[in-house]
């Protein structure tokens, strides 16, 4: 499940695109939900159209997009269904907007200006438990999290926030 207010604009809704693509190429998903929010100036029939093509697309191969609409949230986090959790600070919306569809960077991400973002993983206890001992922190207690911070900045250069 993602959440995540800002999958409105054509950038926005293109990284939700390529973030769709990602997950299809890691595993056997068969089901990708989306929260996302709107405003007073949000053009719904214009997400709608699009994010239509994105399900018809996902639907080709056997996976099922489901899209919520709540003008509510604030949060972004995508919630794996092994347990993980993704909390990014600016969501999927930490890629810039290129300057033009034409320049470095508009189609090869590692090429893309980033905004600053911290992105925390963590992981419930249970799911610790079955990559076994030596893979986990030695001081963690039953009921505990993992949790691992790193950060995102300029052209997706990533650093330790530890």
């Amino acid at each position: 499940m993602i959440e995540d207010p800002y999958i409105r604009l054509q950038h926005q809704i293109q990284n939700f695109v390529r973030f769709c693509e990602t997950v299809l190429k890691a595993g056997t998903v068969k089901k990708i939900s989306l929260i996302t929010g709107y405003d007073d100036k949000t053009q719904l029939a214009d997400i709608a159209e699009k994010l239509d093509e994105l399900k018809q697309s996902l639907l080709e191969l056997d996976v099922e997009l489901e899209v919520k609409l709540n003008p509510n949230i604030h949060d972004r986090e995508i919630r794996l269904d092994n347990g993980w959790v993704i909390k990014i600070g600016r969501g999927l919306d930490f890629y810039q907007k290129p300057g033009g569809w034409f320049e470095v960077g508009a189609n090869d991400l590692t090429l893309r200006k980033c905004l600053e973002t911290k992105v925390d993983t963590s992981a419930e206890q249970s799911v610790l438990d079955l990559v076994g001992p030596e893979k986990r922190a030695s001081r963690l207690r039953r009921g505990s999290w993992f949790r691992a911070s790193f950060f995102v900045t300029g052209m997706g250069r990533v650093r330790s926030a530890n």
